[in-house]
């Protein structure tokens, strides 16, 4: 499998790097999408969280075109994508924990 990055954009509004490529995998089956994000990784030197939004194969042809986001941390994709985007890449929504009581002091303890 070969992963060429056509082409890269960075988006500061949005705190991401927008991504188009094309993988290569005649002789093969679809990669899975774990395995095509280690590959951009690798391709565009980055270590943040890559969501691929789309990935589609070219029949009979054995490549396949898609469209990725890389963003620097894991809040920063949440506050911009779909939740089922990125349920779709294997990122699961954070639970939301309230915070703890504080505890009242006693009366005459300081």
């Amino acid at each position: 499998m070969k992963v060429e990055v056509s082409e890269q954009k960075d988006n500061l509004l949005l705190k991401r790097k927008e991504i188009r490529f094309t993988v290569d995998h005649r002789g093969g089956a679809t990669p899975a999408k774990a395995a095509v994000v280690e590959e951009l990784k690798k391709a565009v030197k980055g270590k943040g969280v890559v969501v691929i939004e789309s990935m589609e194969s070219k029949y009979g042809i054995g490549v396949s075109e898609g469209y990725a986001k890389m963003y620097d941390t894991l809040e920063a994709a949440w506050e911009v994508e779909k939740e089922h985007i990125m349920a779709r890449n294997g990122y699961t929504k954070p639970e939301y924990v309230p915070p703890a009581p504080e505890a009242e002091a006693a009366p005459g303890a300081e």
